[in-house]
């Protein structure tokens, strides 16, 4: 019999949140191009240059024309350099942001649409399926199977395939393999009702509505089951107009034959 999804316990989802903080530090640095020691030298620059100011104002006011000048040059050319130092290093980073643009649309444009990846990782996201972080696709096909769009990717060492439906379901389905706990937040759609597994395969099942949740797992069923003799059954998320399915260890190829299977049940 189904149970109630278990969520992650306090330890992992410690070392979740670490790992995401993890994540967007080094998308920072990704971002930053590098450039992080020209942007501290900037900083401390112009932070010397104001604090120099402050502390010898009194003194220049009293001072001789021309030592007060010779300070004031001084002063003036430590600004400026930091100044420059400064759009240097924007100038690096903006360079560097333009060239990983252009190197993944030279990378992808044949396979798949950049746009459609980004939406399908939304979809994900929202089902709790992923966290949010840094999007590094080593892999992905889109196009379109029975009239459905459909996205395939491999991004932080797992497998999603996402496919848009045509309707909005009726109820939303979540499906985890064997008696795993759902690996972030569960999705705020409403009371869940254990169901049995489509296909009979090893997996935990619930649902908002039972009826509809039955409806929609048979349609699941036969994709599940070849999943299941694949050696594995992913997670899967079925809400509002997004099928997503994720794997931990499908490659790209073998997550392309389930989607298809899927997106002819959904056609």
């Amino acid at each position: 019999m189904a149970i109630i999804p278990t969520r992650l316990t306090p330890r992992a989802s410690a070392r979740a949140a670490t790992q995401r903080v993890r994540d967007a530090i080094n998308a920072a640095k990704s971002r930053t191009g590098g450039e992080g020691r020209l942007v501290a030298l900037t900083a401390g620059g112009l932070l010397l240059a104001f604090v120099l100011l402050a502390a010898l104002a009194p003194i220049l006011m009293k001072a001789p024309a021309i030592i007060s000048s010779i300070i004031g040059f001084v002063l003036f050319a430590l600004v400026f350099a930091s100044t420059v130092t400064g759009a240097i290093a924007v100038w690096r980073i903006v360079k560097a942001g333009a060239m990983d643009t252009n190197s993944q649309s030279k990378s992808g444009n044949a396979i798949f649409n950049q746009a459609t990846v980004e939406s399908a990782l939304s979809d994900a996201e929202d089902a709790g399926l992923r966290s949010l972080g840094p999007r590094i696709v080593t892999e992905a096909l889109t196009g379109r199977v029975h009239g459905r769009p459909v996205a395939v990717m491999r991004v932080d060492g797992l497998t999603f395939a996402v496919i848009h439906l045509k309707d909005v379901t009726p109820a939303t389905v979540l499906i985890s393999p064997g008696h795993a706990p759902w690996p972030f937040a569960l999705p705020n759609d409403g009371e869940l009702t254990p169901l049995a597994a489509p296909g009979d395969v090893d997996a935990v099942a619930w649902t908002t509505d039972r009826m509809a949740g039955l409806t929609l797992g048979i349609k699941l069923a036969p994709a599940l089951a070849m999943s299941a003799a694949g050696g594995e059954v992913p997670f899967v998320s079925v809400r509002g107009r997004a099928l997503i399915m994720m794997w931990r260890k499908a490659d790209v190829g073998t997550a392309c034959v389930i989607a298809h299977e899927t997106a002819k049940a959904f056609a």
